[in-house]
């Protein structure tokens, strides 16, 4: 299995993007294969950085709960990553509650 490296903070502005770049930046320096992944719905400002082919996903419903419908394929798709990628997820605010619980 790939390595998950999730960031999840319920404050917007805490600096979750920001660790998710400097993370991604890092493993691709260093060689590591890397799959970046943006959920956050409401400011998708990681999947702005082209050079890291950040691949948007929606996991919420129009009412902010987790969308089971849409939250097992992209952990399927995870799971499926094989072990050697390291997987970023900038995960936004408003859905980190629901990603936790």
């Amino acid at each position: 299995m790939a390595v998950l490296h999730f960031m999840v903070q319920a404050k917007g502005g805490a600096g979750k993007t920001t660790c998710c770049v400097l993370l991604a930046q890092y493993l691709s320096q260093n060689e590591r294969p890397v799959s970046c992944f943006c959920t956050d719905n409401m400011n998708r400002s990681f999947s702005q950085y082209k050079a890291f082919d950040v691949e948007s996903v929606s996991l919420l419903n129009e009412d902010k709960s987790i969308a089971p419908q849409l939250f097992d394929p992209f952990f399927e798709k995870l799971l499926g990553l094989s072990e050697d990628v390291h997987a970023i997820i900038d995960n936004g605010a408003s859905s980190s509650i629901p990603l936790c619980g």
